[in-house]
């Protein structure tokens, strides 16, 4: 017990005992308030603290958890396709192959998202969608003479094909 502090009032013992229960999750300071204010403010400081530290813990907790389903997800979908080929009896070679096809579409839908997969497509109005349409495939209609030249004259008809494709 702090020197004294059977001579405070009962809200600056409650606070002196508050925070010296608060320090004794990160140990004691050699720095000790002497004030209610200083106290008060030493127990909001550290109260803060911990709030923003089990946010931080909270959010790497909920990331690894979500990281852990989607492998645990795609370790499931590998385990059911080994074994339909084991149950029907397919080659190693042939499922060799198999698995390198599916390693291969996995990796490239990873790095190329289809439009379908994006939800938040739907809300795009129509012409907002066509004029992103036109920036994905219009670069690659360019290299084309025929289309070079189509959207110097017919600009609009371009941004049509490229929403279409």
């Amino acid at each position: 017990i702090e020197e004294g502090l059977d001579q405070e009032s009962l809200a600056y013992r409650y606070t002196a005992s508050f925070h010296w229960a608060l320090t004794q999750f990160i140990g004691s300071s050699d720095i000790v308030p002497h004030t209610h204010l200083e106290r008060t403010i030493a127990v909001a400081v550290l109260l803060m603290g911990f709030v923003i530290t089990s946010s931080a813990v909270g959010s790497i907790t909920t990331a690894m958890t979500r990281l852990q389903f989607i492998a645990a997800h795609s370790m499931e979908q590998m385990t059911l396709m080994n074994r339909y080929l084991a149950e029907h009896g397919i080659s190693s070679r042939l499922a060799a192959r198999v698995h390198r096809s599916v390693l291969h579409a996995l990796s490239e839908q990873k790095r190329n998202t289809p439009e379908s997969q994006v939800e938040l497509m739907s809300l795009i109005s129509e012409p907002l969608r066509i004029e992103l349409h036109y920036e994905i495939n219009g670069p690659v209609l360019q290299y084309h003479p025929f289309f070079r030249c189509y959207n110097k004259t017919n600009p609009a008809a371009v941004r049509q094909v490229c929403h279409q494709a």
